[in-house]
């Protein structure tokens, strides 16, 4: 069940899960839409396996969505799912008019107006990585990514106002809830956004301030398990797929790091660092959950852990699911190294250790923990350093890396060390994927901390944050 918004700083926050529509026959064929096409069949089946996964989450106050039959349809199915009265369509979250592209497929687009689309590259402004293209409209009518950008988030902080503490689901449209990304974070984002057909992205929109939180982008865990995830394409119109190779390019490995199951130490709040309990039945059940995730997306090449315990046997667990004999483990993948504050509960830390709790809270990413423990930038360094040399022995491959929770969050500060917006929760069994490149050491943070594979099976209330709280 997904948790309830919880305020931030005074600031009450709207839960928006933003989907986008199941696919169409226009998808399919890379044609460029805003026109009006419906679901075909698999579109239909996606939106159904969204439906359920929803359905078996809190329960909607409300669903909004795009009045244009792809994005309507979805709603409707998960409206009927959900059992959801209240559903709105409305044109303010309608995709972006793409002018004279509508209609073609993306690889005619520029061929079939030569004298419009002389002079600038079509993809800058589709995609608005030059930032003078954001006020570029497209011609024969189409926005601006400023003013697509405009019309969807405005509509999005009236439903916040409007739902003030609740969670709604808001039904959208690939170019729409890229740019719904693009504002909750600060421009040039490494992140690369990739918004497949019934990907959910969940929001917090403040209805006091309008500060927008994102946490959770493109998941589609959902599809996994049904062999509808090669039939999801991006908001640009390209394919979804899964595969093995990167699509940043055959020089970046695609890594996909994750938290080991938890322990009884989790669950009572207990600062575990380098010390080495074992998964507890609910941690076990957790791994299992995960290792079919896994199973059922492209192989990987190999699969690296941390020797402790917890760690290893989440490895041991994923590597049999996924046919995979080639595993590996190393104590670089370990926990950060707590000091004095190994054992210690979370609670009684400040009273028991105040110089070493006051250590490990502090700012200062050089200041080791008293009792021999790392700091902040040991163990960023060790962690990072461990997984360019994998990236190293595997270009063009994915392997799946089993760590914890302070060095997940290190590997993915430093994918994205300007993702400040984002709220960085590494729960137990959480996915979190980084494209690293072998050549340049290039990081780019994909994803970070899904466990949509608990969400269906009851056990995301027992998934522990890399600080220790409860998610």
């Amino acid at each position: 069940m997904s948790p309830t918004p919880a305020p931030s700083g005074g600031e009450e926050f709207t839960e928006v899960v933003v989907v986008r529509h199941g696919e169409t026959s226009w998808n399919a064929s890379h044609i460029v839409q805003q026109m009006d096409p419906e679901l075909n069949e698999i579109g239909r089946q996606q939106a159904v396996v969204v439906a359920r996964r929803l359905s078996k989450e809190a329960k909607p106050a409300a669903i909004y969505s795009s009045d244009l039959k792809r994005a309507a349809e979805t709603a409707e199915i998960i409206a009927k799912v959900c059992d959801v009265p209240n559903l709105v369509l409305n044109e303010a979250l309608r995709e972006r008019h793409m002018g004279y592209l509508q209609g073609l497929k993306w690889d005619d687009a520029v061929n079939k107006n030569p004298d419009v689309f002389r002079g600038f590259d079509i993809f800058k402004i589709t995609e608005g990585s030059d930032p003078d293209s954001r006020n570029q409209e497209i011609p024969g009518g189409g926005e601006s990514l400023n003013q697509l950008t405009e019309r969807c988030v405005s509509y999005l902080n009236k439903i916040a106002q409007e739902h003030i503490g609740e969670r709604v689901v808001v039904v959208s449209h690939g170019a729409a809830i890229l740019e719904m990304s693009w504002h909750t974070d600060p421009p040039n984002s490494p992140i690369r956004r990739n918004i497949p057909n019934t990907s959910l992205n969940v929001f917090r929109v403040s209805s006091v301030t309008g500060h927008w939180i994102l946490e959770r982008c493109g998941d589609v865990s959902h599809l996994n398990g049904n062999g509808f995830l090669e039939n999801s394409f991006g908001g640009n119109g390209a394919s979804a797929s899964m595969s093995p190779a990167s699509p940043h390019g055959e020089h970046f490995t695609e890594v996909v790091v994750v938290r080991h199951g938890e322990t009884s130490w989790n669950a009572s709040r207990i600062i575990q660092g380098q010390m080495d309990p074992e998964l507890n039945e609910t941690g076990k059940q957790q791994a299992i959950m995960l290792a079919r995730r896994l199973s059922k997306e492209a192989k990987p090449a190999a699969v690296y852990s941390s020797d402790l315990k917890r760690a290893a046997e989440t490895a041991q667990t994923i590597a049999t699911a996924c046919h995979v004999s080639n595993l590996v483990f190393d104590q670089s993948l370990r926990e950060r190294h707590m000091g004095d504050l190994h054992g210690l509960k979370f609670d009684d830390a400040v009273s028991t250790k105040p110089e070493a709790y006051k250590a490990f809270s502090s700012d200062d990413r050089n200041q080791e923990i008293p009792g021999g423990g790392e700091s902040l930038d040991q163990l960023s360094e060790r962690c990072v350093s461990y997984l360019n040399t994998i990236a190293d022995k595997h270009k063009g491959e994915r392997v799946v890396v089993v760590s914890h929770g302070a060095a997940i969050e290190e590997i993915c500060r430093h994918a994205d060390p300007t993702m400040t917006l984002v709220r960085r929760r590494i729960p137990n069994t959480s996915i979190s994927v980084i494209h690293i490149s072998g050549e340049n050491r290039h990081w780019i943070l994909e994803k970070l901390g899904d466990v949509g594979h608990l969400d269906e099976d009851g056990f995301l209330q027992s998934a522990f944050g890399g600080d220790g709280a409860s998610v």
